[in-house]
């Protein structure tokens, strides 16, 4: 069998696998299909090797969809949050906030001190949250954090049902039902352990992360000589505009570890004593996280726990030991 033939179909095989999960090609897909290309023609006198690479692009297309999907679903309620989060702030008094805060960093637009530039952000830093704690009562403050609760349900709920349909996948278990899935594991709010009041200390550092935002953005106007309509239009765009960095970085990184978090309860409920730090596997992946991925497996009650840092985009699947059967059958369509 010639080596370019075994080639063409290896290659064949593998993406067709991969794409039956309606996946985009990644970088990741793009090294496997190199892989597994090399790996079939390793094994050029296997009958099953074609098979064999099939099932690995398919079970790659599966980790793409865990990725894809994640990142939707994180996308959706940091937009809900978002709105919510404007609601809130567009009462707010800015320019009292920055009267105040000039008149006490004693500023004006002849004024420089650029010897003081960490008390004037320490300054604009308390006068911003300040401003910001003033969201914190009512209902549409209750809307929020309700919102963060249940953006932490839905990860967790994600995150058990990537770890099934990873666990079907690896299994050669073809029909896997995500949204059947996903509707059975997202619990009432009620019912998850802990998570009533666990939305507003993720507020509470949203209003944190805005305030330093907003605090270091009029310090350095003010040092720039800026004037007071130039802290009003900045403070505005970075609690009204199109994007809240705050909430985008820990809205995010709220979900992400609450997808670990039901992934983890998942296997161990499911008696899984490995499992393996994955990586989403492209060029942004940092070096921690790939030094993490390098070291696997890892007992399950040992390993580290994504995310590693704002951004992170890694998950955990169990290795040595597979979900059983009983686990996801019910999915299987």
């Amino acid at each position: 069998m010639p080596d370019t033939w075994l080639a063409e179909r290896s290659a064949e095989a593998y993406l067709t696998g991969y794409l039956l999960h309606g996946v985009p090609v990644t970088e990741r897909a793009s090294r496997g299909c190199t892989a597994a290309i090399a790996t079939a023609l390793d094994h050029a006198d296997d009958p099953l090797g074609l098979e064999v690479t099939l099932q690995i692009g398919s079970l790659e297309g599966a980790w793409a969809l865990v990725f894809s999907r994640r990142e939707r679903l994180i996308a959706r309620h940091v937009a809900k949050i978002e709105a919510l989060w404007r609601t809130l702030t567009a009462a707010l008094d800015i320019p009292a906030m920055v009267t105040a805060y000039r008149q006490q960093a004693g500023m004006t637009t002849e004024t420089e001190r650029p010897g003081w530039a960490d008390a004037l952000r320490a300054e604009a830093i308390a006068a911003a949250a300040g401003m910001l704690n003033g969201i914190r009562s009512g209902d549409e403050y209750d809307d929020l954090v309700i919102a963060l609760e249940d953006a932490l349900a839905a990860g967790a709920a994600e995150g058990k049902t990537a770890a099934l349909a990873v666990a079907a996948e690896k299994a050669g278990k073809a029909g896997f039902d995500w949204p059947k899935a996903y509707a059975h594991m997202f619990e009432p709010l009620s019912t998850i352990e802990g998570l009533p009041g666990m939305g507003d200390p993720w507020v509470q550092q949203i209003i944190a992360g805005n305030a330093g935002d907003i605090g270091r953005s009029m310090a350095a106007i003010g040092m720039d000589g800026g004037t007071a309509d130039d802290m009003v239009t900045a403070v505005a765009d970075m609690t009204q505009g199109a994007s809240v960095r705050a909430v985008q970085l820990l809205v995010d990184y709220a979900m992400s570890g609450s997808m670990t978090a039901g992934t983890l309860g998942l296997l161990a409920a499911e008696g899984v004593q490995m499992a393996s730090w994955v990586t989403a596997g492209d060029g942004a992946v940092c070096a921690a996280c790939s030094s993490e991925e390098d070291g696997n497996p890892y007992p399950l009650d040992d390993i580290d726990s994504p995310p590693a840092h704002v951004n992170c985009r890694c998950v955990i699947t169990p290795d040595s030991s597979d979900i059983p059967l009983s686990a996801y059958a019910a999915f299987l369509s």
